[in-house]
Protein backbone atom coordinates (compact mmCIF):
# COMPACT_ATOMS: atom_id res chain seq x y z
CA UNK A 1 0.00 0.00 0.00
CA UNK A 2 1.47 3.28 -0.72
CA UNK A 3 0.72 6.69 1.06
CA UNK A 4 1.08 10.52 0.46
CA UNK A 5 4.69 11.49 -0.97
CA UNK A 6 6.42 13.81 1.74
CA UNK A 7 7.40 17.00 0.90
CA UNK A 8 10.93 17.66 1.91
CA UNK A 9 12.80 19.78 4.69
CA UNK A 10 13.84 22.88 3.82
CA UNK A 11 17.14 24.55 6.15
CA UNK A 12 14.41 26.72 8.29
CA UNK A 13 13.12 23.27 9.55
CA UNK A 14 16.35 21.76 10.58
CA UNK A 15 17.25 24.94 12.50
CA UNK A 16 13.42 24.92 14.10
CA UNK A 17 14.43 20.88 15.21
CA UNK A 18 17.69 21.80 16.21
CA UNK A 19 16.02 24.33 19.06
CA UNK A 20 13.12 22.28 19.33
CA UNK A 21 15.39 19.18 20.37
CA UNK A 22 18.16 21.15 22.82
CA UNK A 23 18.03 19.59 25.95
CA UNK A 24 16.42 17.02 25.30
CA UNK A 25 19.49 15.12 22.75
CA UNK A 26 23.13 14.82 23.85
CA UNK A 27 25.10 17.55 21.55
CA UNK A 28 27.56 15.07 19.21
CA UNK A 29 30.60 13.97 21.06
CA UNK A 30 33.78 15.16 18.80
CA UNK A 31 37.07 13.35 19.21
CA UNK A 32 40.50 13.46 17.02
CA UNK A 33 41.04 10.20 15.46
CA UNK A 34 44.75 10.44 14.51
CA UNK A 35 44.59 6.42 12.72
CA UNK A 36 41.96 8.18 9.89
CA UNK A 37 44.63 10.83 9.04
CA UNK A 38 45.96 13.95 9.99
CA UNK A 39 42.94 15.96 11.28
CA UNK A 40 40.50 13.76 11.01
CA UNK A 41 37.74 13.39 13.76
CA UNK A 42 34.72 11.20 14.64
CA UNK A 43 30.97 12.70 15.29
CA UNK A 44 30.20 10.02 17.80
CA UNK A 45 26.18 9.36 18.07
CA UNK A 46 26.56 6.14 20.21
CA UNK A 47 26.03 8.16 23.87
CA UNK A 48 22.21 9.18 22.41
CA UNK A 49 19.29 7.99 25.09
CA UNK A 50 18.74 5.14 22.94
CA UNK A 51 22.18 4.50 21.40
CA UNK A 52 21.84 6.06 17.94
CA UNK A 53 21.25 9.52 16.14
CA UNK A 54 17.64 8.50 15.39
CA UNK A 55 16.34 10.10 18.59
CA UNK A 56 16.98 13.07 17.06
CA UNK A 57 14.00 12.88 14.48
CA UNK A 58 11.53 10.38 16.13
CA UNK A 59 11.03 13.47 18.85
CA UNK A 60 11.32 16.11 16.12
CA UNK A 61 8.29 14.51 14.07
CA UNK A 62 6.53 13.61 17.32
CA UNK A 63 6.96 16.99 18.87
CA UNK A 64 4.36 18.72 16.85
CA UNK A 65 1.40 15.66 17.48
CA UNK A 66 -1.50 15.78 19.28
CA UNK A 67 -2.06 13.79 22.50
CA UNK A 68 -3.54 10.64 21.94
CA UNK A 69 -1.96 10.35 18.10
CA UNK A 70 -0.67 6.72 17.89
CA UNK A 71 2.52 6.68 15.64
CA UNK A 72 2.87 3.39 13.84
CA UNK A 73 6.39 2.93 12.45
CA UNK A 74 8.55 0.24 10.86
CA UNK A 75 12.50 -0.20 11.55
CA UNK A 76 15.37 -2.79 12.03
CA UNK A 77 15.49 -2.00 15.47
CA UNK A 78 17.51 1.86 15.97
CA UNK A 79 14.10 3.91 14.49
CA UNK A 80 11.90 1.86 16.49
CA UNK A 81 13.95 2.51 19.65
CA UNK A 82 14.03 6.24 19.28
CA UNK A 83 10.40 6.46 18.90
CA UNK A 84 9.43 4.51 21.92
CA UNK A 85 11.88 7.12 23.86
CA UNK A 86 10.47 10.07 21.86
CA UNK A 87 6.72 8.10 22.52
CA UNK A 88 7.33 7.87 26.41
CA UNK A 89 8.61 11.46 26.87
CA UNK A 90 5.89 13.23 25.06
CA UNK A 91 3.33 10.93 26.25
CA UNK A 92 2.22 9.15 23.00
CA UNK A 93 1.00 5.66 22.04
CA UNK A 94 2.93 4.00 19.58
CA UNK A 95 3.49 0.85 17.92
CA UNK A 96 6.42 -0.19 15.82
CA UNK A 97 6.88 -3.26 13.49
CA UNK A 98 10.26 -5.35 13.50
CA UNK A 99 11.12 -7.67 11.26
CA UNK A 100 11.28 -10.86 12.52
CA UNK A 101 15.35 -10.93 11.56
CA UNK A 102 15.84 -7.74 14.21
CA UNK A 103 19.12 -7.87 16.47
CA UNK A 104 18.13 -8.50 20.12
CA UNK A 105 20.51 -5.76 21.03
CA UNK A 106 17.16 -3.80 19.12
CA UNK A 107 14.29 -5.66 20.14
CA UNK A 108 15.21 -6.59 23.88
CA UNK A 109 15.09 -2.57 25.33
CA UNK A 110 12.04 -1.80 23.98
CA UNK A 111 10.23 -4.06 26.18
CA UNK A 112 11.60 -1.01 28.90
CA UNK A 113 8.64 1.14 26.77
CA UNK A 114 4.82 0.89 26.61
CA UNK A 115 4.70 0.70 23.11
CA UNK A 116 3.04 -2.07 20.94
CA UNK A 117 5.86 -4.43 19.17
CA UNK A 118 4.74 -6.45 16.05
CA UNK A 119 7.50 -9.24 14.53
CA UNK A 120 6.22 -8.89 11.25
CA UNK A 121 8.02 -10.28 7.90
CA UNK A 122 11.80 -11.52 7.04
CA UNK A 123 12.94 -8.24 5.87
CA UNK A 124 12.80 -4.18 6.85
CA UNK A 125 10.86 -3.77 3.07
CA UNK A 126 7.67 -6.28 4.90
CA UNK A 127 7.91 -4.88 8.07
CA UNK A 128 7.44 -1.39 6.37
CA UNK A 129 4.46 -2.49 4.62
CA UNK A 130 3.01 -4.08 6.89
CA UNK A 131 3.11 -0.87 9.25
CA UNK A 132 1.66 1.57 6.47
CA UNK A 133 -1.36 -0.76 6.39
CA UNK A 134 -1.35 -0.39 10.19
CA UNK A 135 -0.94 3.32 10.23
CA UNK A 136 -3.63 3.28 7.29
CA UNK A 137 -6.32 2.53 9.30
CA UNK A 138 -5.58 3.70 12.69
CA UNK A 139 -2.33 5.74 13.72
CA UNK A 140 -0.12 8.13 12.13
CA UNK A 141 3.29 6.18 10.06
CA UNK A 142 6.32 7.99 11.07
CA UNK A 143 8.75 6.56 8.36
CA UNK A 144 12.48 6.32 9.56
CA UNK A 145 13.98 7.95 6.51
CA UNK A 146 11.31 9.29 4.14
CA UNK A 147 9.33 11.98 6.34
CA UNK A 148 10.26 15.71 6.44
CA UNK A 149 10.69 16.06 10.48
CA UNK A 150 12.68 13.21 10.61
CA UNK A 151 15.02 13.96 8.02
CA UNK A 152 15.09 17.86 9.68
CA UNK A 153 16.00 16.05 12.99
CA UNK A 154 18.90 13.91 11.62
CA UNK A 155 20.25 17.47 10.08
CA UNK A 156 20.56 19.25 13.66
CA UNK A 157 23.55 17.04 13.52
CA UNK A 158 25.10 19.41 11.18
CA UNK A 159 24.05 22.41 13.10
CA UNK A 160 26.78 20.97 16.44
CA UNK A 161 28.78 20.36 13.56
CA UNK A 162 29.29 23.70 11.73
CA UNK A 163 29.08 25.52 14.70
CA UNK A 164 31.87 23.43 16.65
CA UNK A 165 34.40 22.80 13.18
CA UNK A 166 35.87 25.36 11.53
CA UNK A 167 37.00 25.60 7.82
CA UNK A 168 36.27 23.06 5.09
CA UNK A 169 34.96 19.91 6.05
CA UNK A 170 34.55 16.15 4.39
CA UNK A 171 31.14 14.56 6.59
CA UNK A 172 31.12 10.97 5.96
CA UNK A 173 27.54 9.26 6.31
CA UNK A 174 26.33 5.38 6.39
CA UNK A 175 23.29 5.77 4.17
CA UNK A 176 20.23 3.20 4.12
CA UNK A 177 17.01 4.98 2.75
CA UNK A 178 19.45 8.27 3.07
CA UNK A 179 17.62 10.23 5.54
CA UNK A 180 20.44 11.14 7.91
CA UNK A 181 22.69 12.16 4.97
CA UNK A 182 20.05 14.33 3.73
CA UNK A 183 19.41 16.15 6.37
CA UNK A 184 23.01 16.62 7.39
CA UNK A 185 23.71 17.46 3.81
CA UNK A 186 20.78 20.02 3.49
CA UNK A 187 21.98 21.77 6.13
CA UNK A 188 26.22 21.44 6.06
CA UNK A 189 26.99 22.16 2.23
CA UNK A 190 25.67 25.88 2.83
CA UNK A 191 28.79 26.34 4.18
CA UNK A 192 31.82 26.61 1.29
CA UNK A 193 33.61 23.98 1.39
CA UNK A 194 31.75 21.63 3.16
CA UNK A 195 30.97 18.32 1.21
CA UNK A 196 29.10 15.21 2.05
CA UNK A 197 29.73 11.85 1.17
CA UNK A 198 27.16 8.63 1.39
CA UNK A 199 28.40 4.91 2.40
CA UNK A 200 26.07 2.11 1.52
CA UNK A 201 26.95 -1.42 2.28
CA UNK A 202 27.07 -3.85 -0.83
CA UNK A 203 24.63 -6.02 0.23
CA UNK A 204 22.16 -3.32 0.22
CA UNK A 205 22.90 -0.72 -2.01
CA UNK A 206 19.36 0.94 -3.17
CA UNK A 207 20.99 4.55 -3.56
CA UNK A 208 23.96 3.92 -5.68
CA UNK A 209 21.32 2.24 -7.96
CA UNK A 210 19.34 4.87 -7.75
CA UNK A 211 21.70 7.72 -8.50
CA UNK A 212 23.38 5.58 -11.34
CA UNK A 213 19.44 4.60 -12.76
CA UNK A 214 18.22 7.96 -12.16
CA UNK A 215 15.43 6.98 -10.14
CA UNK A 216 14.45 4.50 -7.26
CA UNK A 217 14.97 1.19 -8.56
CA UNK A 218 13.82 -2.10 -6.55
CA UNK A 219 16.85 -3.90 -5.13
CA UNK A 220 17.73 -7.85 -4.00
CA UNK A 221 19.00 -7.09 -0.40
CA UNK A 222 21.52 -9.61 0.76
CA UNK A 223 22.75 -10.03 4.38
CA UNK A 224 25.26 -7.93 6.07
CA UNK A 225 26.51 -6.50 10.01
CA UNK A 226 24.63 -3.09 8.91
CA UNK A 227 21.09 -4.11 9.51
CA UNK A 228 20.21 -0.87 9.64
CA UNK A 229 21.36 0.20 6.62
CA UNK A 230 19.41 -2.70 4.52
CA UNK A 231 16.45 -2.58 2.85
CA UNK A 232 14.78 -1.16 -0.29
CA UNK A 233 13.91 2.70 -0.76
CA UNK A 234 10.45 3.58 -0.56
CA UNK A 235 9.19 4.81 -3.87
CA UNK A 236 8.66 8.40 -4.55
CA UNK A 237 11.24 8.98 -1.33
CA UNK A 238 12.13 12.68 -0.87
CA UNK A 239 15.32 11.35 0.17
CA UNK A 240 16.51 10.45 -3.25
CA UNK A 241 15.84 13.96 -4.23
CA UNK A 242 17.85 15.79 -1.82
CA UNK A 243 20.83 13.10 -1.82
CA UNK A 244 20.91 13.91 -5.54
CA UNK A 245 20.85 17.97 -5.31
CA UNK A 246 23.34 17.81 -1.83
CA UNK A 247 25.23 14.70 -1.33
CA UNK A 248 28.73 14.32 -3.31
CA UNK A 249 28.74 10.89 -3.83
CA UNK A 250 28.02 7.30 -2.73
CA UNK A 251 30.61 4.72 -1.80
CA UNK A 252 30.05 0.78 -0.81
CA UNK A 253 32.11 -0.62 1.47
CA UNK A 254 31.68 -4.54 1.87
CA UNK A 255 31.44 -6.95 5.08
CA UNK A 256 34.94 -7.31 5.54
CA UNK A 257 35.57 -3.61 5.28
CA UNK A 258 32.45 -3.40 7.99
CA UNK A 259 34.28 -5.44 10.63
CA UNK A 260 37.57 -3.33 10.10
CA UNK A 261 35.73 -0.15 10.92
CA UNK A 262 33.87 -1.90 13.90
CA UNK A 263 37.56 -3.35 14.89
CA UNK A 264 39.52 0.47 14.78
CA UNK A 265 36.55 2.15 16.47
CA UNK A 266 36.96 -0.94 19.58
CA UNK A 267 40.61 -1.05 19.79
CA UNK A 268 41.54 3.38 19.20
CA UNK A 269 38.97 4.35 20.38
CA UNK A 270 37.30 1.86 23.41
CA UNK A 271 33.75 2.18 21.07
CA UNK A 272 31.55 -0.52 20.58
CA UNK A 273 29.89 0.21 17.25
CA UNK A 274 27.29 -1.65 15.20
CA UNK A 275 28.28 -2.67 11.90
CA UNK A 276 25.57 0.53 10.45
CA UNK A 277 27.91 2.65 12.64
CA UNK A 278 30.95 1.82 11.35
CA UNK A 279 30.19 1.97 7.68
CA UNK A 280 31.66 5.93 7.35
CA UNK A 281 34.79 4.84 9.10
CA UNK A 282 34.72 1.75 7.15
CA UNK A 283 34.85 3.89 4.01
CA UNK A 284 37.71 5.69 5.61
CA UNK A 285 39.99 2.92 6.44
CA UNK A 286 39.39 1.87 2.78
CA UNK A 287 40.42 4.67 1.09
CA UNK A 288 37.45 5.32 -0.47
CA UNK A 289 36.77 8.64 0.51
CA UNK A 290 39.31 11.46 1.49
CA UNK A 291 39.73 14.95 2.61
CA UNK A 292 41.26 17.03 -0.21
CA UNK A 293 41.42 20.21 2.29
CA UNK A 294 40.00 20.38 5.60
CA UNK A 295 38.92 17.86 8.27
CA UNK A 296 37.50 14.56 7.33
CA UNK A 297 34.55 13.72 9.46
CA UNK A 298 33.22 10.66 9.32
CA UNK A 299 29.76 10.23 11.29
CA UNK A 300 29.65 7.05 13.96
CA UNK A 301 26.09 6.39 14.56
CA UNK A 302 24.63 3.76 16.91
CA UNK A 303 25.90 1.14 19.35
CA UNK A 304 23.48 -1.26 19.56
CA UNK A 305 25.04 -4.75 18.52
CA UNK A 306 24.35 -7.96 19.76
CA UNK A 307 27.63 -9.00 22.10
CA UNK A 308 27.76 -12.60 20.79
CA UNK A 309 28.21 -10.59 17.28
CA UNK A 310 29.91 -8.08 18.19
CA UNK A 311 32.74 -10.53 19.91
CA UNK A 312 32.65 -12.18 16.79
CA UNK A 313 33.75 -9.45 14.66
CA UNK A 314 36.41 -8.77 17.24
CA UNK A 315 38.08 -12.36 16.85
CA UNK A 316 38.09 -12.12 13.24
CA UNK A 317 41.03 -10.90 10.81
CA UNK A 318 40.76 -9.85 7.61
CA UNK A 319 42.25 -12.53 5.33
Amino acid sequence: MSRARPVAPTRADVLDASTRIAGLVRPVTIVESQGLGEGAVLAIETLQPTGSFKVRGALTALMPLASGTRIVTASAGNHALAIAHAAAVLELEGTVVLPQSASPAKRLPLEHYDVDVIEYGKSFDAAERRAIRLASKNGRYISPYNDRLVIAGAGTLAVELLKRLEGALTVVSPMGGGGLAAGVALWATQRPGTRVIGVNVEASDAMVRALAAGRITKIKVGETLADSLAGNIEPGAVTFDLVQRYVESVVTVSERELEAGMRFLATHHGLIVEGAGAAAVAAALAGKVEAPSGRLVPLVTGRNVAAPDFAKVLRSRRR
